[in-house]
Protein backbone atom coordinates (compact mmCIF):
# COMPACT_ATOMS: atom_id res chain seq x y z
CA UNK A 1 0.00 0.00 0.00
CA UNK A 2 1.53 3.30 -0.97
CA UNK A 3 1.75 5.60 2.43
CA UNK A 4 -0.39 8.71 1.67
CA UNK A 5 -1.51 11.16 4.20
CA UNK A 6 -4.44 10.03 4.42
CA UNK A 7 -3.47 6.60 5.44
CA UNK A 8 -0.68 8.26 7.49
CA UNK A 9 -3.47 10.20 9.37
CA UNK A 10 -5.55 7.52 9.87
CA UNK A 11 -2.91 5.36 11.39
CA UNK A 12 -2.19 8.14 14.14
CA UNK A 13 -5.71 7.99 14.72
CA UNK A 14 -5.61 4.32 15.62
CA UNK A 15 -2.75 4.83 17.97
CA UNK A 16 -4.73 7.76 19.73
CA UNK A 17 -8.04 5.27 19.78
CA UNK A 18 -5.20 2.63 21.18
CA UNK A 19 -4.41 5.27 24.15
CA UNK A 20 -7.87 6.02 24.94
CA UNK A 21 -9.33 3.01 26.20
CA UNK A 22 -12.81 3.75 24.94
CA UNK A 23 -14.59 1.60 22.36
CA UNK A 24 -14.95 1.58 19.02
CA UNK A 25 -18.86 3.34 19.06
CA UNK A 26 -17.86 5.88 21.70
CA UNK A 27 -13.93 7.15 19.97
CA UNK A 28 -16.01 7.36 16.93
CA UNK A 29 -18.75 9.27 17.84
CA UNK A 30 -16.92 11.62 19.96
CA UNK A 31 -14.86 12.45 16.94
CA UNK A 32 -17.62 12.15 14.15
CA UNK A 33 -16.47 9.28 12.49
CA UNK A 34 -18.60 6.63 10.82
CA UNK A 35 -17.96 3.54 12.67
CA UNK A 36 -17.54 1.86 8.91
CA UNK A 37 -15.29 4.09 7.86
CA UNK A 38 -13.57 3.49 10.81
CA UNK A 39 -13.29 -0.45 10.69
CA UNK A 40 -12.37 0.11 6.44
CA UNK A 41 -9.09 2.03 7.70
CA UNK A 42 -8.19 -0.44 10.86
CA UNK A 43 -8.87 -3.38 8.16
CA UNK A 44 -6.59 -1.56 5.49
CA UNK A 45 -3.67 -0.57 7.70
CA UNK A 46 -3.73 -4.39 9.52
CA UNK A 47 -3.17 -5.71 6.02
CA UNK A 48 -0.19 -3.89 5.71
CA UNK A 49 1.04 -3.29 9.73
CA UNK A 50 4.72 -4.68 8.25
CA UNK A 51 5.25 -1.95 6.29
CA UNK A 52 6.56 1.47 7.46
CA UNK A 53 5.62 4.59 5.72
CA UNK A 54 9.12 5.81 3.52
CA UNK A 55 11.07 2.07 4.26
CA UNK A 56 11.07 -0.16 1.82
CA UNK A 57 12.18 -3.68 3.23
CA UNK A 58 14.57 -5.74 1.23
CA UNK A 59 16.83 -8.79 1.42
CA UNK A 60 20.44 -9.51 0.88
CA UNK A 61 20.72 -11.45 -1.84
CA UNK A 62 24.00 -13.23 -2.14
CA UNK A 63 26.17 -12.17 -5.48
CA UNK A 64 27.51 -15.78 -7.16
CA UNK A 65 30.58 -15.03 -7.58
CA UNK A 66 32.93 -15.25 -10.83
CA UNK A 67 34.63 -18.30 -11.26
CA UNK A 68 38.13 -19.23 -10.88
CA UNK A 69 40.26 -19.58 -14.19
CA UNK A 70 43.24 -20.89 -14.20
CA UNK A 71 45.21 -21.38 -17.05
CA UNK A 72 48.43 -24.22 -17.07
CA UNK A 73 49.03 -23.83 -20.44
CA UNK A 74 48.01 -23.33 -24.14
CA UNK A 75 46.37 -27.08 -23.82
CA UNK A 76 45.05 -26.74 -20.34
CA UNK A 77 42.75 -24.38 -18.69
CA UNK A 78 41.20 -25.45 -15.15
CA UNK A 79 37.75 -23.30 -13.73
CA UNK A 80 36.74 -23.33 -10.42
CA UNK A 81 33.46 -22.54 -9.12
CA UNK A 82 33.60 -19.16 -7.34
CA UNK A 83 32.71 -20.48 -4.44
CA UNK A 84 35.60 -23.04 -3.86
CA UNK A 85 37.58 -23.35 -1.21
CA UNK A 86 41.10 -22.15 -0.30
CA UNK A 87 41.74 -25.46 0.05
CA UNK A 88 40.81 -26.22 -3.56
CA UNK A 89 41.96 -23.67 -5.11
CA UNK A 90 45.69 -24.93 -3.70
CA UNK A 91 45.37 -28.06 -4.55
CA UNK A 92 44.67 -27.33 -8.19
CA UNK A 93 47.70 -24.98 -8.22
CA UNK A 94 50.04 -27.66 -6.92
CA UNK A 95 48.44 -30.41 -9.58
CA UNK A 96 49.40 -27.21 -12.19
CA UNK A 97 52.50 -26.62 -11.25
CA UNK A 98 53.62 -30.53 -11.70
CA UNK A 99 52.22 -30.70 -15.97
Amino acid sequence: MEWTETALGWKKLFAEYGRSGMRRKEFCTERGIKLSTFDYWRSRLRKTSGEEPGVVKVGLVSAAAAPITVRVNDRVTVELDGQASEEQLARVLRVAAQL
